[in-house]
Parts: C-alpha cells; structure tokens; sequence
C-alpha cells in the first residue's frame, strides 16, 4: 500500500513548497465548486420541469383569473388607478 503522505517518487508532504501546497488546495476547492454549480443546475431543471408540468397547470387558471378581477375593477373605478395618481 502507498503512503498517503508521499507526493511523488522523492518528495513527501512536509517537503513541498507553499505554492505547490496552494496550488492543488485551490484547484480542488475550484473542482469542488464546479461539481456544486453542476449539481444545483441539474437539481434547478428538474424541480422547474415538475413545476411546469404538476403545478403550473393548476395555478394558471387562479392566476388568469385574478388578472381579469384585477381589469375590471380597473374599468370600473377608473379614477382611483395607481397609474391616475399624482405624485407627491
């Protein structure tokens, strides 16, 4: 079995440099970051998939019916829209 602190055929851990040391920290934190931004894009599809096809159809019809309560109560007290208001 290797020894887990061995680097290569010479040179262990407590023998590399500070950059050497730095430089593979921050690729694996970089890779790390990568595989998370995949995953939570993955994950985002998915759920926006479910939700446009289970719940969507079921809340388009309340929503479209709050839009047409929303004009005519417009049409009907035409004075008091926010659009009629001065600004103060």
């Amino acid at each position: 079995m290797a020894d887990p602190d061995q680097l290569s055929q010479s040179k262990t851990i407590f023998e590399a440099s500070w950059w050497e040391i730095f430089w593979r920290n921050f690729l694996a934190g970089m890779a790390r970051a990568l595989g998370a931004v995949i995953l939570y894009a993955v994950v985002l599809v998915i759920l926006t998939n479910l939700f446009m096809s289970y719940i969507w159809p079921v809340m388009e019809p309340l929503i479209q019916s709050l839009e047409q309560s929303t004009v005519l109560f417009r049409s009907l007290n035409p004075g008091n829209s926010v659009e009629n208001q001065p600004i103060q």
